[in-house]
């Protein structure tokens, strides 16, 4: 059996024999978790965007670094805070947040208000911009306050 996991909503998914569940919500954890969202706040879909499509992510959930491949860029790799709560038991906690991490923003997602803080900060933000062809920064949703990332 083999699952897909998408970290980066839109984006390809991670090839996966076994993935954790949020304890939360039932859901493949951290799945859809980051998005990217353009200058207005509007998270980016592959149907306007169809580059992300490109965009291949591989999150370990040991180390907590994202690593995020596109066509013609060096790997993108990102250490972010995995909350205690959400991760598995085999996974050693993350004690403090990412000096990258912003405070939350309204963001929109398909004509719906979430919640979300930018993450990876301008270096990240350059790098997507270039792998996808418009401005954007990576936000991470907040499920306390908003929904998922569902969708495409």
């Amino acid at each position: 059996l083999e699952l897909f996991v998408h970290p980066l909503k839109s984006c390809g998914g991670m090839r996966v024999r076994r993935w954790p569940l949020d304890p939360l919500s039932g859901r493949l954890l951290y799945d859809r978790e980051w998005g990217l969202a353009g200058p207005s706040g509007t998270l980016l879909r592959s149907t306007a965007h169809p580059r992300l499509a490109l965009l291949r992510p591989e999150l370990d959930l040991a180390a907590g670094l994202l690593t995020v491949s596109a066509p013609g860029l060096a790997t993108l790799t990102l250490s972010l805070p995995l909350e205690e709560k959400q991760v598995h038991s085999r996974v050693a906690p993350r004690a403090a947040r990412s000096p990258s991490s912003s405070p939350e923003e309204s963001l929109t997602l398909c004509g719906e208000e979430c919640y979300g803080a930018a993450v990876g900060g301008p270096e990240a933000a350059l790098w997507f911009e270039r792998a996808v062809g418009v401005p954007c920064r990576l936000v991470r949703c907040s499920r306390a306050r908003g929904p998922p990332l569902a969708g495409g």
